[in-house]
């Protein structure tokens, strides 16, 4: 988390420690509106609503800064429970992969799909079935069958779901998250 002062500090809550990672106001104050921060090895990844992502490396010393090259805004970030990756929504450039083995970072862009997505990218999650959910701002959700970072989309089944073809209140999607019994709860405007 990022305190008052501008401080990143770290929560163990299994320890119940507060770990101090870097002052970094001019980061914030040059970057403004933080969206997602989540922690990738012994890495932290800090999405900005206007520009972009940047990666606080860990090495010896403490933590450095590095910008990662994606030229659009960070609306969220998402840890993949079954591959070593990370997903990063972005605003209008579609969804990235990032992983840390690889030191590569790849990207499914909207304009790969079938049905035309021009909206940015609110929400990610991926179910246990590798089914990859994509929530937009305004274009619905796409789900992205048996999804692999290796695989081309035309090789995927993939579903579009908006106001006019399921029970999907509203076309901008902001959230999902799991419920009990096989429910997924889905957020919208």
């Amino acid at each position: 988390y990022v305190d008052k002062d501008y401080n990143r500090d770290e929560l163990n809550t299994e320890k119940q420690k507060v770990s101090f990672i870097l002052y970094g106001k001019e980061l914030i104050v040059k970057n403004g509106h933080r969206t997602s921060i989540i922690k990738f090895h012994d890495d932290f990844f800090i999405g900005f609503k206007t520009s972009g992502l940047f990666r606080l490396r860990s090495d010896i010393y403490g933590y450095s800064t590095e910008d990662i090259p994606i030229n659009s805004g960070v609306f969220c970030l998402l840890k993949d429970n079954f591959q070593d990756i990370i997903w990063i929504g972005s605003d209008g450039q579609g969804v990235y992969s990032y992983s840390n083995d690889l030191y590569s970072i790849r990207s499914t862009l909207l304009n790969d799909f079938t049905f035309k997505i021009n909206r940015p990218i609110r929400t990610i999650y991926i179910d246990e079935n590798r089914t990859l959910w994509i929530g937009s701002k305004g274009d619905g959700i796409a789900k992205i069958y048996d999804y692999d970072v290796d695989k081309s989309l035309q090789n995927n089944k993939i579903e579009y779901l908006t106001i006019k073809n399921s029970s999907l209140w509203d076309n901008s999607v902001y959230s999902f998250c799991k419920g009990k019994k096989d429910i997924l709860w889905i957020g919208t405007e």
